[in-house]
């Protein structure tokens, strides 16, 4: 054996001791995640892996997935040909694919199937046995990879997966969307990984709002009520100098004669055909060299001046990230202006990277978050993923010292080789440094992000920690983003408490409630719906309104009477006169603040057909109970904006009002000697006595 291999070799060793030992720590930390409801460590990885084969997945994970208990990577463009004798593992076990076939092309050392089974190997071997895969789910070339610590085993339940396709003509898998829906005790968690149109440009920014839009259609449901959403992907949206958005556009054209332009079928079936070519010629990659945006100017001194004027905005982009200057980068940004316009992803809230754009770079090259130190080549600390550096309370990280750019001196991912002028050194020169890691077609740009949804009073139980790229990652033209959370989840009605009529009271302070209290919705109106009838049929919509709780189980009445009437032809109904009765299984207070939300969907009543639904939007109850104590016990007025798949859909309010209040003097006090159940095994008995008595039905009539 050569003497230098024979000294990595050692080097290797004792490097993977040393981690093995971190990872020993690691994983007494864990232990505690055990219980229910406490709190579990989140990470969050999305990566275009570029159809290039890669084993830096240490690099990226954790050694036995460090102090988290949950990984969740969402990978896109994610097939390649298995090289042989390539350092990465060996392909083992299974791997399902989820509607759609292989999307990657594969040739030489393995197929498709090889490349899923090695990739899904590569994840394994880091994490190790301390992790158990979740879920798989795949379609053509994108990828979601669910692991969990087999420690938060028992906690992890009723899982779904879910997928949609937005390629071409809406069929084709080369872009959509994955899903994989999963309970953490009784809080419902969605991971959406996508992969978005691409190129620049108002137009392709609009088809890409329109895929988000279908994407959060296809993989959500009314029934499957979602507390948090990590929403994550190559998203594909660019930092742009063009100050025009989708609505001007949509405005320009309506404002020339038209939704629709005026083309001959001569045209138009040309246009059918180009596309139709197209897609037999379908490329998935991003590499579209000869795109640039806009259209080309006529003549050689127009198309001139628009060389320049892209060159000033490439050198100015240049010189931001040289300077780093982030913030001001994010104005640029496209996602960004689209999300503070409401045209996409409404009440999701991105996380905001202070790190180099991940897009377009040059493969082989990544910059070295921490400056060049003196330490060996092999320590540890010099080597950790950025995945593995966040605050364990939760505070935002500073940001790191000034970066160094460094060269991969193989696909293999060994240790890069460090360049002698810091990104910050090179300030004065126009980000000429900066050029050489970043494609010369493109604007670099935040494609890769990572952002999260959640239910208004859950909010605070996810807290974002930390948000990274991982340079270390060189195979392809996009760096992974990753992305750390802190959950505290909620057991729903395990942690509510359900007493029996003989001592139920519970007093807030000056208000005692009781088996007897009532509540009722009143007053409800809608404004500015959206028009969800064709003009072919009047147009408008013909709303009603349904009014349900999550969880399911707290609300005590005829669920089939807790909606309002319908109101044909109108986008601002009112309700008048339609009210909604409930009581609540408990007065537990306390309990139902913590885990319950009311929740009001508006519908569009059809004809032959399934009823569409406009919108919904979410009431906490410690919001309400929170305004009874404050009043007195007087209504509590509510406004809220109605969302569908990201999009305001218009707005709902109304007011609820409590009665059959008890004075204290009145009231039985709770008694220890009573036996104290929860309202989730009330429930449970209630639910098997009424099978029980249906059974012995069955039994009667049959004797």
């Amino acid at each position: 054996m050569p003497k230098d291999q024979d000294s990595n070799g050692t080097a290797a060793q004792k490097k993977k001791q040393r981690r093995k030992s971190s990872g020993d720590k690691e994983r007494t930390r864990t232990r505690r995640s055990k219980k229910r409801g406490a709190d579990v460590k989140i990470l969050t990885v999305s990566w275009n892996m570029g159809n290039a084969m890669s084993d830096c997945f240490d690099r990226i994970l954790p050694f036995q997935g460090g102090s988290y208990d949950i990984v969740a990577l969402g990978l896109q463009e994610s097939t390649y040909s298995v090289r042989t004798g390539s350092n990465a593992p060996a392909p083992s076990g299974t791997a399902g694919d989820n509607g759609g076939s292989g999307g990657g092309g594969s040739s030489g050392g393995g197929g498709e199937d090889d490349c899923v089974l090695q990739l899904v190997a590569q994840v394994k071997e880091v994490l190790s046995d301390d992790f158990y895969m979740v879920a798989h789910n795949k379609r053509a070339q994108m990828q979601q990879l669910i692991f969990a610590r087999n420690d938060v085993r028992s906690r992890v339940s009723n899982i779904k997966l879910y997928a949609e396709n937005t390629g071409f003509f809406h069929i084709f898998p080369n872009k959509g969307g994955l899903c994989v829906n999963l309970n953490v005790d009784a809080t419902r968690l969605a991971f959406i990984s996508c992969h978005l149109a691409a190129h620049e440009g108002v137009d392709k920014c609009a088809i890409r709002n329109s895929s988000v839009e279908e994407i959060l259609g296809s993989v959500t449901t009314e029934t499957d009520v979602v507390h948090h959403t990590f929403f994550m992907g190559d998203m594909n949206y660019r930092c742009t100098f063009n100050k025009d958005t989708p609505a001007d556009v949509s405005e320009a054209k309506a404002a020339k004669g038209g939704k629709k332009d005026k083309k001959d079928k001569k045209d138009k079936e040309k246009e059918r055909e180009a596309a139709q070519q197209k897609v037999l010629n379908m490329d998935d990659s991003d590499d579209d060299e000869d795109y640039e945006e806009g259209e080309g100017g006529e003549g050689g001194e127009a198309l001139s001046e628009k060389k320049k004027k892209r060159l000033a905005e490439m050198n100015k982009l240049h010189s931001m990230i040289t300077k780093e200057k982030w913030p001001e980068l994010l104005t640029l940004d496209e996602l960004n202006r689209e999300i503070a316009a409401k045209r996409v992803l409404c009440g999701y809230t991105a996380l905001t990277p202070c790190f180099p754009p991940t897009f377009k770079r040059i493969r082989e090259i990544g910059i070295q978050r921490n400056a060049a130190t003196s330490k060996d080549e092999d320590d540890d600390e010099n080597n950790r993923s950025v995945s593995d550096v966040e605050g364990d309370d939760g505070v935002k990280l500073p940001s790191p010292p000034p970066a160094t750019i460094t060269r991969s001196t193989s696909s293999a991912n060994s240790k890069p080789r460090e360049y002698s002028l810091s990104m910050s050194e090179s300030s004065g020169n126009g980000g000429a440094l900066t050029k050489s890691f970043y494609h010369h077609k493109r604007l670099p740009s935040y494609t890769d992000r990572i952002l999260t949804s959640s239910l208004p009073a859950f909010g605070p139980l996810l807290q974002a920690l930390s948000f990274n790229s991982c340079e270390d990652a060189c195979s392809s033209d996009h760096k992974p983003v990753l992305g750390v959370f802190r959950l505290t989840p909620r057991t729903g009605l395990k942690d509510i408490m359900a007493y029996s009529p003989a001592h139920f009271s519970q007093s807030t302070g000056s208000l005692h409630y009781s088996s007897s209290t009532t509540f009722r919705v009143k007053n409800l109106k809608a404004a500015n719906l959206t028009e969800m009838d064709s003009q072919l049929f009047g147009g408008g919509s013909d709303p009603y309104c349904i009014f349900s709780a999550d969880p399911v189980g707290i609300l005590v009445g005829n669920v089939k009477k807790m909606k309002t009437r319908v109101i044909n032809h109108c986008l601002n109904p009112d309700w008048d006169g339609d009210e909604i009765n409930f009581r609540l299984a408990t007065n537990d207070v306390k309990g139902l603040s913590r885990n319950c939300h009311f929740l009001f969907s508006v519908w569009d009543y059809d004809v032959g057909n399934p009823d569409d639904l406009i919108g919904t939007a979410a009431v906490p109850l410690d919001h309400m109970f929170g305004h009874f104590e404050a009043t007195d016990g007087e209504d509590f007025q509510f406004e809220l904006e109605l969302l569908r798949n990201g999009r305001p859909q218009g707005f709902l309010s109304g007011s609820i009002e409590v009665g059959g209040m008890k004075d204290a003097k009145n009231m039985v006090a709770y008694t220890a000697k009573k036996e104290v159940r929860t309202l989730h095994d009330t429930l449970k008995s209630q639910s098997e006595a009424a099978a029980q008595n249906s059974q012995m039905g069955c039994q009667c009539v049959l004797s």
